[in-house]
């Protein structure tokens, strides 16, 4: 049921809350899934809006917790969505700051090409909505 991706998805994104704000005892009150079983459900059902969520709620946590590898990682993951040009400048968003932020730690020449590409990318989409990407 499309109801029970929502819930799933809204787990997803309270994992992401609680570990930012670091109150682990929240999850004590109410069963909330891990990512790995957000994952299994949403591969189970094949439900792309779902996966897509959980994927983006963990690379968002990562983000912010500068762990830029991981990022990059999931990043690599994000499945293909009929919702690709919303979910793809999310996707490229974090994968040009993490890639850049790693190329200037490691000097690694893979990095940077990551991050020329995602801004490669976003410069596309400012020629298409420059309103929309103009700012990112």
């Amino acid at each position: 049921c499309q109801h029970n991706a929502v819930l799933y998805a809204s787990m997803s994104h309270f994992r992401v809350c609680v570990a930012l704000t670091g109150d682990e005892e929240r999850t004590d009150t109410v069963e909330i899934k891990s990512y790995e079983e957000i994952n299994k459900i949403g591969q189970r059902t094949n439900n792309g809006f779902l996966l897509n969520h959980n994927i983006l709620s963990q690379m968002g946590l990562y983000f912010w917790s500068r762990d830029y590898v991981e990022v990059v990682q999931l990043v690599e993951e994000l499945p293909p969505s009929p919702m690709k040009r919303v979910l793809e400048s999310v996707r490229f968003f974090y994968q040009g700051i993490a890639s850049i932020c790693l190329a200037r730690h490691t000097h690694q020449p893979k990095w940077r090409a990551m991050g020329e590409e995602a801004a490669t990318w976003m410069s596309q989409m400012k020629s298409i909505s420059n309103w929309n990407f103009e700012n990112k």
